[in-house]
């Protein structure tokens, strides 16, 4: 979640919840723990004070940063043993993927 907000910018708690497929009670408690440990802030909207805003503070992006650090040294490490040819496969997989995700956004909003 943290990455995706660091990634994405600030954005509604609503629109998060349908992006991760889940609960908005279930991600406000999880908000509210990345919140206490100064991952994010939340701000009210101030032309629709229901609606309340999150972002990624300067310790939630460091910590983001890290994580995709992390991941990308995890992807390098898995394509290092395979083939150019099932590099090739994969990416194109993953591209379809990506491609039906979007559309899922497009669909759910």
């Amino acid at each position: 979640i943290l990455v995706r907000l660091h990634i994405g910018g600030p954005a509604l708690l609503k629109e998060i919840a349908r992006r991760e497929m889940v609960t908005t009670p279930n991600l406000c408690a999880a908000f509210r723990k990345l919140e206490r440990d100064g991952l994010v802030s939340r701000k009210i909207d101030e032309n629709d004070r229901r609606n309340t805003w999150y972002s990624v503070t300067d310790a939630g992006a460091k910590l983001a940063a890290q994580a995709m650090d992390v991941m990308r040294s995890a992807i390098d490490n898995l394509f290092a043993n395979i083939s150019r040819a099932d590099e090739i496969a994969l990416t194109n997989a993953m591209k379809t993927i990506n491609n039906i995700l979007a559309q899922m956004e497009i669909t759910n909003a």
